[in-house]
């Protein structure tokens, strides 16, 4: 699967999400992520993963490496803690954290590569009214794969990230579909 892209793309007239995943040569795939919202900036980072294939239609993405572009139109980027420094935490003793840290430090996403294409379903109905009526978001019309994470502390409301706009990078991952490229 090396040297293979796929892209997620969602459009409204408020604003976009697009998230490119390009499996490299080796062991090695990429996450190109740019979201720019209506009142919410203008973010874009690229995530590093280990990858490991389980099957042909199916592997894991262990996150490695976070990077955020400096601005809209750099090149340039600035490297982001691990991910258990981005997480406050309240602990007493050096020994408590140690032991409770290592889960949040490795985030892992699978994906599944479906046999053929099946029809991109809007992932909410305000959405499909949207395209219908208005012609105001857009998708692709179908997706191949489907990549997933249980990264717990991107669910549990009461864990508290120094940064939360590394929380909403990774949780808008979950559940993504793509379409190759």
């Amino acid at each position: 699967m090396s040297d293979e892209a796929f892209l997620h793309h969602l459009k409204t007239g408020s604003g976009w999400t697009k998230v490119e995943l390009r499996f490299l040569a080796g062991e090695d795939a990429q996450i190109e992520y740019d979201s720019r919202w209506m009142s919410s900036g203008i973010n874009r980072y690229r995530l590093g993963f280990r990858h490991r294939r389980l099957s042909n239609a199916s592997g894991v993405l262990h996150l490695h490496t976070i990077q955020r572009y400096v601005d809209a139109a750099s090149t340039e980027l600035s490297v982001e803690p691990r991910l258990s420094e981005l997480i406050e935490w309240d602990f007493d003793d050096d020994a408590s954290w140690d032991a409770f840290k290592r889960p949040y430090d490795s985030a892992l996403y699978e994906y599944v590569v479906l046999p053929a294409a099946v029809p991109w379903i809007a992932d909410a109905p305000d959405l499909d009214e949207m395209k219908d009526f208005f012609g105001l978001a857009k998708w692709d019309s179908a997706f191949e794969l489907l990549l997933w994470t249980n990264y717990p502390a991107i669910f549990d409301p009461g864990v508290k990230w120094t940064n939360a706009e590394i929380k909403r990078v990774l949780r808008c991952l979950d559940k993504l579909k793509f379409a190759r490229v």
